[in-house]
């Protein structure tokens, strides 16, 4: 996994690596409040000879004395030392935890003792002053009797317990979690395999870049004509520009995706929409028979005749197109349902359906359904003068991008380029930031005019259930 993918999958799942820290810190919480509080109680010690000894010099009196204190040492921890301590201490055989430690060079050793009663814990280190002598002559064998263990600090019953500490358990919980969330993210990176930013999509496409849809939420299903000022109108607004400045520009577009659910739909209104509201007379026909939703997304009531009935031979287009304002095309609906669209939409019927509206309409888009499960957008794409193609970012894969490429192409289909559907996050982020710095802060007021602007309220728009007979 590259830097690059692996920045885009902890911005994809920085809130997995925030709920992974926050449970680690919940869990080293429980344990904290769970755990059985200990203590910690120090005593030290000096090994030495007595003042009365004599015929040793001071160094090997230091030497002597280091080597008595490592082996009172080694001892202090063993069990029968430190059962001796407990009698000593007149405390019953709770099996406390005992440390020592000390330096080779010098004759000073510490006797940490660590129990669940503070009073307790510094009794026992306490009595190591009394036993530990006799316990070395007892398991070692005789000793000097002018050596002495004598007190240098006594142990004092702990006022704070030793653990648990908050502050370690919810440290290591939280890096507990961290680690889990991240290692969530990393597996979940690996295991998808959709397009992320729009420039997988053009890699697995091959074809040019139309735009980059935002993602919003909430959605409006037609911002073209409802919110124009938003971010998603202008995306659709840059499409209407791509397909105008291709060379030569089409008349009919297809608009179709690999799979369903990546928003073609949507896609094939609002770039029509936008197309109407440049002054251009355009129609949308939901050919899509099988699944449409064209009037929905037009917010056209269902249930009008439509493309299957004029395939039936039922009606003609005059008979079922719905008239819309000046600012909305036109729109033909998918109908009612009917038995083998695909063999209806490569019926002559079809054929001249699309020849008469490129004699009524300067822009048509049509809504074909997607191409890799049916093979109704293959049959339709052969009449059209270009193809647009919809690929839902992290939704769709390269490789059901790469398979609708290659179905368009075995029938000679022209692709005029591609859409990436709900970019999220940093994926195209200076066209979303941009745009939205620049487009969305509304019309700069003129130099020396202090007053705010009413807001424009949109026109009402025409009735959509009217229609031409």
């Amino acid at each position: 996994m590259d830097g690059m993918r692996l920045r885009r999958a902890l911005a994809r799942a920085w809130y997995l690596i925030l709920v992974g820290a926050l449970c680690g810190a919940a869990g080293g919480y429980v344990v904290y409040t769970r755990a059985t509080p200990t203590y910690q109680a120090s005593a030290q010690y000096v090994v030495g000879y007595s003042a009365t000894r004599v015929g040793l010099d001071e160094t090997t009196q230091r030497v002597l004395s280091a080597q008595r204190a490592t082996t009172l040492i080694q001892i202090a921890t063993t069990v029968p030392v430190i059962q001796d301590a407990l009698k000593a201490a007149g405390l019953p055989n709770d099996a406390p935890t005992v440390t020592a430690s000390g330096e080779d060079s010098n004759s000073f050793l510490t006797i940490t003792v660590t129990d669940t009663d503070p009073q307790g814990a510094a009794q026992i280190a306490n009595a190591y002053g009394s036993i530990l002598l006799p316990q070395m002559v007892r398991l070692v064998g005789p000793i000097d009797k002018d050596v002495r263990l004598q007190v240098v600090a006594p142990a004092v019953p702990p006022r704070s317990q030793a653990s648990p500490v908050l502050a370690h358990d919810l440290g290591y919980g939280l890096i507990a979690g961290l680690v889990l969330g991240l290692l969530i993210a990393l597996a979940r990176e690996m295991l998808d395999m959709s397009v992320r930013e729009s420039d997988d999509v053009v890699a697995a496409s091959g074809l040019t870049l139309l735009a980059a849809v935002p993602y919003s939420q909430p959605k409006v299903r037609l911002p073209t004509d409802r919110d124009p000022r938003s971010i998603r109108a202008e995306a659709y607004r840059q499409i209407r520009t791509a397909i105008t400045s291709s060379q030569p520009t089409p008349q009919v577009i297809a608009v179709t995706s690999a799979t369903s659910g990546e928003g073609k739909t949507t896609v094939t209104c609002n770039v029509a929409t936008a197309f109407a509201r440049a002054g251009h007379r355009v129609a949308v026909v939901d050919a899509d028979l099988r699944r449409s939703s064209v009037s929905e997304v037009m917010d056209v009531p269902p249930g009008h005749p439509g493309l299957s009935e004029i395939l039936l031979g039922r009606e003609t287009l005059s008979e079922t197109i719905l008239m819309t304002n000046e600012e909305l095309p036109d729109v033909l609906l998918a109908g009612e349902p009917v038995q083998d669209p695909s063999e209806h939409l490569a019926s002559a019927t079809f054929a001249g359906l699309v020849a008469e509206l490129r004699t009524t309409y300067d822009f048509v888009f049509i809504d074909t359904p997607p191409v890799i499960p049916v093979t109704d957008a293959l049959v339709v794409s052969p009449l059209c003068d270009a193809v647009v193609i919809v690929a839902r970012i992290g939704y769709t894969t390269p490789a059901r991008i790469r398979r609708a490429m290659t179905a368009l192409t075995q029938v000679r289909a022209v692709t005029l380029g591609v859409v990436a559907n709900c970019a999220r996050g940093n994926a195209d982020r200076d066209y979303r930031y941009g745009y939205a710095s620049y487009y969305e802060r509304g019309p700069r007021k003129p130099e020396g005019d202090s007053t705010t602007a009413p807001p424009t309220t949109p026109g009402k728009r025409a009735n959509r259930g009217s229609h031409a007979r």
